[in-house]
């Protein structure tokens, strides 16, 4: 009797466990997403930083578009430089003079009125999802805009992800499985006893 109670308080436990567990996870799988993704952000304003500091003192799309696409090849990033008028005078995918005005893209908006601005949106320009980081370069009136495929963001994340999965959902099988066994011992033992 006292048996068949304490096998029914594990087992009612071990559901217990198992449903916070799974709520905790997605919880902090949420949260994990969002600090990834913001760390990310501000590594692409890192980056955008350090091409700033090596941005040509020129306004020719032909340097430029050479210094946009020898940082692209250093880095993987598409790199764009746009004057304060919206006009793209830098481009590492393509001439930038193919390219047209980038004064209503939300990142360039945000970083005009507030120094820095990221959005992750469709590019039209490469068919894919892509999170943009714009820096707004007061002295030379420039916006330096770096953007990062949201696959290779995903693919980051679902790396980290997996980790934390195996340790979240692993860690309360580990527990239940030495609890069933310490209880079957004990309850071996208080048999043994009785």
């Amino acid at each position: 009797m006292v048996t068949d109670r304490i096998w029914k308080q594990f087992f009612l436990y071990s559901i217990l466990l198992v449903v916070l567990m799974t709520v905790v996870g997605f919880v902090s799988q949420w949260e994990l997403e969002d600090r990834l993704r913001d760390h990310i952000k501000k590594d692409a304003l890192i980056f955008a930083r350090l091409v700033a500091k090596a941005l040509p003192d020129e306004e020719s799309p032909e340097i430029l578009d050479r210094f946009c696409r020898e940082y692209q090849d250093s880095s993987g990033y598409r790199v764009t430089i746009i004057n304060r008028d919206g006009k793209v005078i830098g481009e590492s995918d393509k001439a930038s003079a193919a390219v047209g005005d980038h004064l209503d893209r939300p990142e360039v908006r945000d970083a005009l009125r507030m120094g820095a601005g990221t959005s992750v949106r469709h590019s039209e320009t490469l068919e894919m999802e892509m999170l943009y980081t714009a820096l707004l370069l007061q002295e030379e009136e420039k916006t330096v805009r770096i953007a990062i495929p949201m696959n290779e963001v995903m693919a980051f994340e679902n790396e980290v992800m997996v980790f934390f999965s195996l340790a979240l959902y692993l860690s309360p099988i580990m527990a239940i499985l030495v609890a069933f066994f310490c209880m079957r011992h004990s309850i071996r033992e208080q048999r043994r006893h009785s």
